[in-house]
């Protein structure tokens, strides 16, 4: 098909993990394809308000919103709130036109993707976690292809298998980042070589492993320790406050990572959630990596994702209510033995699938000649 005839709507949002997805795989398909009409749907009050813009990408709004998971009266308004949704997702259709709709998760995308499949407008859907969403497995029976960032997510979807593909997490950075410049943006010295951690909870950090390292702090900096830390908006000034009091060089202390190739690049351990676009980073950098899955997570799926990783011994677990009690030993037991950091990231970057951007735009471009 002509670039000037694909026209792709998305529907994505809820959180960064289902929305940054969609954002690679849109970006791609913007630099393969440059005269296509790509847009978004989404949720006013959601993180999609604000970043697809951002990337340049036209945006529509439903008013979709989550049922919740126990007995509440909120349930009965939604009933009616998903009719409507329903009814604004079948003309956005008409008016757009879409050769293909793709959705990556939130149940923003129930109702577009449902009511595209009831047109015949060909339809994708892409679960970035090892166990499925309940709007993904929902709209499984309905879609022409399920993508799939782990093999193990397969057992999942009672459909046919020959609709879904392992296709991993779109992932994609810059080529030939340069030692030297990712320590320069982080404001440490190259000529100094020192083991590096990085520490982030997500783009709005994570309180127990921030306070876990300020805890520890101290004793990192004792064993020369750099540190590259991501402490969300929250926390910012209360841990820059407790750092100052070291007056130290090594430490980059940051609200939130633009360049997380070039935190990727000089760490040699990483501590983090484990999240699907996280689980995706460390795999396709190849990084060692302590992983704290976020316990409130829906259907617990960071645990899930986490314990993926170690079972293949491509990552260390510690659950979040044991934090204060082992993350420190933790570091200590991984950090300098040289043995076990080349061991898990040989086994972390054997999980990659480094071309997973280019598979699914062949996919979607495969499905608007349908």
């Amino acid at each position: 098909m002509q670039s000037e005839k694909l026209k792709i709507l998305f529907a994505a949002g809820g959180t960064g993990g289902h929305l940054f997805p969609a954002i690679t795989i849109a970006s791609e398909i913007r630099t393969q394809y440059p005269n296509s009409k790509i847009c978004f749907v989404g949720t006013k009050n959601k993180i999609e308000s604000k970043i697809v813009p951002q990337k340049g990408f036209e945006i529509f709004f439903i008013s979709a919103n989550s049922f919740q998971r126990k007995i509440s009266i909120k349930n009965f308004i939604l009933i009616f709130q998903l009719i409507f949704s329903f009814i604004q997702s079948f003309f956005l259709l008409l008016k757009i036109k879409p050769n293909v709709v793709v959705g990556t998760g939130g149940y923003v995308c129930g109702p577009i993707v449902f009511v595209s499949s009831i047109l015949k407008i060909p339809t994708l859907i892409h679960e970035q976690n090892i166990f499925p969403g309940i709007t993904t497995k929902i709209l499984s029976k309905f879609v022409d292809e399920i993508h799939i960032s782990f093999e193990e997510a397969r057992k999942f979807f009672k459909v046919k298998q020959e609709k879904i593909f392992l296709t991993g997490n779109p992932v994609k950075f810059g080529k030939n980042i340069s030692q030297s410049e990712a320590l320069n943006y982080f404001g440490f010295n190259e000529n100094e070589s020192f083991k590096t951690i990085l520490i982030f909870g997500g783009s709005l950090g994570a309180s127990s492993i921030n306070n876990t390292i300020i805890n520890i702090i101290d004793k990192l900096l004792e064993k020369n320790i750099r540190i590259i830390w991501q402490t969300g908006e929250t926390s910012f000034e209360k841990i820059q406050t407790k750092v100052l009091n070291f007056k130290t060089k090594y430490i980059s202390l940051k609200k939130f990572i633009d360049r997380m190739d070039f935190a990727y690049l000089i760490s040699d351990l990483v501590i983090c959630r484990a999240g699907a676009t996280t689980i995706s980073e460390l795999t396709y950098f190849g990084k060692a990596s302590i992983l704290i899955p976020y316990p409130v997570a829906s259907e617990n799926h960071q645990y899930e994702n986490a314990k993926f990783l170690s079972e293949k011994n491509a990552a260390e677990i510690i659950l979040d209510s044991d934090i204060e009690n082992e993350l420190e030993k933790k570091i200590f037991k991984i950090l300098f033995d040289e043995t076990k950091i080349k061991s898990l990231e040989k086994s972390a970057i054997s999980l990659a699938n480094k071309n997973s951007v280019n598979e699914i735009v062949n996919h979607i471009v495969n499905l608007s000649k349908t």
